[in-house]
């Protein structure tokens, strides 16, 4: 099954060297100055599948509309660009179809960003509990590789069987959460932390000089 998936390793495990790509997979690996590495992405099973690689910067299964040009177009004016604060080539992958997904690291701000379509066609999922984040398309991807046990959801269950799906972001596992729809997920590998971004703020930083484009 095709997937993007990804983890920040732990502090504890984290080491300088960059280990070998096993074949048929697409990897990312995400390091700050000192080289050290932080985590990685991967496209697995994409084999027959629409997807697109911006060295040292992004993933993205599906379609992704602009990225080439986004990433081979000259230098942007350095004033528009602090309008909309977001780097160009995040800005083209928000443009990216239905049933798309993405996977994009800010090297400059030590900054991870996870995003799919804008109307949540294509699911992805993430773990965040202290210094573990860990993300797929795949939830079983995300079940089977993590250290931790997780344990039924069944508030979320029931919904399933009642509706056919679960509410807002929950999942089947207690702690596994969906990225909700319309917007993006930023994770701070400094800090830890992560916050959420609308797509509408997104559209709005690009028309409007000044516009906010975070909702805390």
């Amino acid at each position: 099954m095709e997937a993007l998936s990804g983890r920040i390793i732990p502090f504890s495990e984290r080491r300088t060297d960059t280990p070998s790509l096993p074949k048929g997979i697409t990897r990312l690996d995400f390091s700050l100055g000192d080289k050290r590495v932080l985590g990685y992405a991967l496209l697995q099973g994409i084999k027959g599948s629409e997807w697109a690689a911006v060295p040292h910067q992004a993933l993205i299964l599906g379609k992704a509309p602009g990225l080439v040009e986004a990433e081979d177009a000259p230098e942007p004016n350095h004033h528009k660009e602090a309008e909309s604060n977001l780097p160009r080539v995040l800005r083209a992958l928000t443009k990216a179809e239905c049933g798309s997904a993405f996977v994009y690291w800010q090297q400059e701000e030590g900054l991870l960003w996870l995003g799919s379509d804008r109307y949540g066609l294509k699911p992805f999922y993430y773990y965040h509990n202290k210094n573990e984040f860990a993300f797929s398309t795949n939830l079983q991807w995300l079940v089977q590789t993590s250290k931790r046990k997780f344990t039924v959801n069944y508030s979320a269950l029931s919904q399933l069987l009642c509706l056919r799906h679960p509410f807002g972001d929950e999942t089947l596992f207690r702690g596994i959460r969906r990225l909700p729809q319309g917007e993006l997920l930023r994770f701070s590998a400094a800090e830890g932390k992560l916050q959420f971004v609308l797509f509408l703020s997104i559209f709005l930083c690009n028309r409007i000089p000044g516009s906010p484009s975070n909702r805390f």
